[in-house]
């Protein structure tokens, strides 16, 4: 869904839009005015440039866009245990956390501004891991970013997961996480089965099989179905359990070619 600049949409309509993996790419906005059943499903507008202290101790899904900083009371964070879903962002910049387990109940982050990111995780001097617990997709015009965190570092399996959930910028960490898992993978891959006109590794592949997997008409999924099933083994059937439980209907399609 995009180019539909007058079109609104009411958190619940959003709600049941994006419980399928077929939509890759969301532009339009919320709705302004409140729907009435918002205060029973914990629904929390807190505005363009709400700060930790400003939000409600009791909401399951944020509206807005959400900074936490250096201002950040750590008292607070209890607030954000409850939070599964945000429209708008969240950015975590110039704290003193160590880790991001106050969100270990958030699943999905959308910002439907075409050139905003969803998520951007930057300069923060602690950090050591940026593992969320439940997070299962970051959507948004922009990849995420995560940056200028000296003691973040992150293993091979969260640079995967990572990469399966959200487009994203990684640089000026402690080791760089993409070309962790791009190395890895180029080592294990089989030697001569890759044509000199498709040397990727699997974590291009991957990348390739996270944008394209919601458009399911699209030459290249199936491409990179075949690429990921024969030439990475062992990211298939984790990729094929976590995504393509909504596309039981392509999978015996897929299965043939």
């Amino acid at each position: 869904m995009s180019s539909n600049i007058h079109l609104c949409s009411t958190v619940s309509e959003m709600d049941a839009l994006l419980t399928s993996h077929f939509v890759n790419r969301v532009e339009g906005r919320i709705c302004t005015d409140i729907g009435s059943n918002e205060t029973a499903e914990h629904v929390c507008r807190i505005g363009d440039m709400a700060l930790l202290d400003s939000i409600p101790g009791d909401c399951y899904t944020l509206v807005g866009h959400l900074t936490i900083d250096y201002n950040s009371p750590k008292q607070e964070l209890w607030k954000l245990y409850n939070v599964t879903r945000i429209y708008g962002s969240l950015t975590i910049r110039n704290t003193t956390l160590i880790g991001l387990s106050p969100f270990w109940k958030l699943v999905d982050i959308y910002n439907l501004e075409a050139f905003e990111s969803a998520l951007v995780i930057e300069s923060n001097p602690r950090l050591r891991s940026m593992y969320m617990g439940g997070i299962d997709r970051v959507l948004s015009g922009i990849p995420t970013r995560v940056s200028d965190s000296p003691q973040l570092m992150m293993t091979t399996a969260e640079c995967e997961s990572l990469l399966t959930y959200t487009r994203v910028d990684f640089y000026n960490n402690k080791h760089d996480c993409i070309a962790a898992v791009r190395h890895l993978r180029q080592r294990e891959e089989p030697r001569g089965e890759l044509g000199n006109s498709e040397k990727r590794d699997c974590c291009a592949v991957m990348q390739d099989f996270s944008t394209l997997r919601d458009s399911v008409q699209a030459p290249d999924l199936r491409k990179n179905y075949r690429r990921l099933r024969k030439h990475c083994p062992s990211l298939f059937e984790w990729v094929m359990l976590r995504y393509v439980r909504n596309m039981s209907p392509l999978l015996s399609k897929f299965e043939g070619l």
